[in-house]
This record gives C-alpha cells, sequence and structure tokens, in this order.
C-alpha cells in the first residue's frame, strides 16, 4: 500500500536526500543489501512494516443488522411513492 505524497513532501524529500536522513517515510539501504535482495525495491524486505488493524465502529453483524433497517425503511418510502402515483 502506497502512501500519499504531499506538496509539502517535496521539500523534505529533497532535504532527506541531500543528508541521507531517515524519517517514518524513508530509510536507506546499503547497496550490498540491495544486491543481496536482487535488487528488490519492496520495502517489506529492508524494514519491518508495523500493521496497525482497523477498528470499526460496529462489528459486522451490525452492520449487516443496519442495512437490513435502511433497506426496510427504503423499501417503505416506495410502497408509499407507488400508492401516491
Amino acid at each position: 500500500k502506497r502512501n500519499p505524497i504531499n506538496k509539502n513532501d517535496i521539500p523534505d524529500i529533497k532535504e532527506k536526500f541531500k543528508t541521507k536522513a531517515e524519517s517514518k517515510k524513508s530509510f536507506s539501504v546499503s547497496i550490498e543489501k540491495l544486491k543481496e535482495e536482487e535488487y528488490s525495491l519492496l520495502p517489506s524486505r529492508y524494514k519491518e512494516i508495523e500493521y496497525i488493524p482497523k477498528i470499526f465502529k460496529y462489528t459486522p453483524k451490525e452492520m449487516v443488522q443496519n442495512l437490513i433497517k435502511d433497506e426496510q425503511k427504503i423499501l417503505a418510502l416506495l410502497k408509499k411513492l407507488e400508492e401516491d402515483l
């Protein structure tokens, strides 16, 4: 998954490139390590990626129940509309 690059990131990227400084969005890899990994540019080959699971407001069951309730409201409105026609 790629991180979007904001317009504000470009000056920061240029500065970090000059100094080889690392950040949350960048890191350095030696040429030897690149050769070992057959020049793969996958970040996961060189740095462990921290997975942060997404926390949802509702459980899957609650989501389905909410969808059913919403669908029932829609059907009721459609029936009323049909009667009025």
